[in-house]
């Protein structure tokens, strides 16, 4: 059987958690210095599950494992990285957004999971979805597409990175350029400690001209994914969970659309990359790409409205 480790017990930690125990297809192993979570998960699963092994220090991790996910949150993510090289081995990663917050990072570990043959993935799950999925086979390659992503009920900040990447995904892209990049200088502080939202627009283009447009807008307003072409319109309300489609053969019409959670997905997403069956996910390499530009642009916002003299991190961001 297969060993998966998961680092961090937060919400995406545990739904990741879920999703492997409830198949029962691996072997797992949990890893977070939070003993309050893990004794908190061990309330809830371990009467379903008693083979799970628990870690509250990594230098504790002596095993080799097949996969490991790192479910932390951004901070300090480097660190915890250079560890795990040190302490085990692994030849496959999962990483959760924002994979760093000092730009510089990309390119070193990038290199790094070069030399030592380890293959790094980005958790932004939109492609690995069955509905997206059916959905790209609407769009013509020929046709220009573009995608906008709209509302005040969604965190602009937080989230791009998902739309940035569902969008090269429908156009077979990774090389985008910022067109426009109008971001609010008002703070608006996250959830998370010395992290930030914003509010604004900004805009990327592609090779061949498709353009993906996002909007966080200060008004109360649902949160709406729209991907129209030449001969295609599809709407999306993420916020009523509605969808409508409309093509060259049919009118406008509501459709089924499943947005399925991560503790539906993970397993076979594990599946997926340990018997590297497809490729589920953007590697590290291709998901830097997409966003370098972009990541230029909200690092130099950052740093233009001074939000702390003392946070060194270029995205402060998770």
């Amino acid at each position: 059987m297969k060993t998966i480790l998961i680092i961090g017990l937060g919400n995406i930690g545990l739904r990741h958690a879920e999703s492997i125990i409830k198949k029962n297809k691996f072997k797992l192993e949990i890893l977070d210095i939070r003993k309050n979570k893990i004794n908190i998960f061990k309330k809830k699963i371990l009467k379903f599950n008693k083979n799970i092994k628990f870690y509250g220090n990594i230098s504790n991790i002596k095993l080799n494992y097949d996969l490991v996910i790192i479910a932390t949150n951004s901070l300090n993510r480097d660190t915890l990285i250079h560890q795990l090289i040190k302490q085990t081995k692994f030849s496959k990663l999962i990483v959760e957004k924002i994979v760093f917050q000092k730009i510089n990072l990309y390119t070193k570990y990038i290199n790094l999971f070069n030399k030592k043959k380890i293959k790094c993935w980005v958790n932004c799950s939109n492609r690995f979805m069955y509905s997206f999925i059916q959905l790209k086979k609407y769009l013509n390659e020929k046709d220009p597409i573009t995608m906008i992503v709209y509302g005040s009920k969604w965190n602009m900040a937080s989230n791009f990175v998902h739309y940035v990447d569902l969008f090269s995904f429908f156009i077979n892209d990774i090389n985008l350029k910022v067109q426009t990049f109008n971001i609010s200088k008002k703070i608006i502080k996250s959830k998370h400690k010395n992290c930030y939202e914003f509010l604004g627009n900004m805009s990327l283009t592609s090779n061949n001209n498709s353009s993906l447009i996002l909007e966080r807008t200060k008004d109360n307003q649902d949160h709406v994914l729209k991907i129209f072409s030449k001969n295609f319109y599809f709407e999306l309300n993420k916020s009523n969970k509605k969808a409508y489609i409309r093509n060259e053969k049919q009118d406008l019409k509501k459709i089924n659309f499943n947005i399925p959670l991560q503790s539906e997905m993970t397993n076979n997403l594990c599946i997926s990359i340990i018997k590297d069956k497809k490729k589920p996910l953007s590697n590290l390499n291709n998901h830097y790409l997409m966003n370098k530009d972009l990541f230029k642009m909200i690092k130099n916002h950052y740093k233009s409205i001074k939000i702390n003299k003392h946070n060194i991190a270029d995205l402060p961001i998770t």
